[in-house]
């Protein structure tokens, strides 16, 4: 079993460790334009795949959908900056990193009420498969 505490932390690492990994890659000059498909994918992170997993028995809690929602939003918002970038861009879009890298909670800010709610809610099972 995983802690709700940890799910959040956990949560909220993976973003802000995406969102670095894309400002050092974009910074290097070593993004590519598929970088922007890749970015937008939303189940193929760690989050994503459990989110997708749990999908069908959480599909009517609130908390959950307002979870994926966002992740989903994140993941979209990130394409659409690679795209900015790779259209010219580039320091208005790092600009733009560096400062969601500084937000406290980052992306996720204004999804953690529901975020807590969500994972205090889980049973074993779900947690387990985290």
């Amino acid at each position: 079993m995983v802690a709700a505490i940890d799910i959040i932390e956990e949560m909220l690492s993976a973003h802000a460790d995406y969102i670095t990994n894309a400002l050092d890659t974009l910074r290097d000059g070593i993004g590519v334009p598929a970088d922007i498909d890749r970015a937008r994918l939303d189940n193929v992170c760690r989050i994503g795949v459990w989110l997708e997993t749990i999908a069908e028995a959480y599909a009517d809690n609130a908390d959950f959908l307002k979870v994926c929602a966002t992740h989903s939003k994140f993941h979209n918002d990130l394409a659409n900056l690679i795209a900015k970038y790779h259209g010219g861009e580039r320091d208005a879009v790092i600009a733009k990193l560096e400062a969601l890298g500084l937000t406290e909670g980052g992306c996720f800010i204004d999804v953690l009420d529901a975020l807590t709610r969500f994972a205090s809610e889980v049973d074993d099972e779900t947690s387990g498969l985290f």
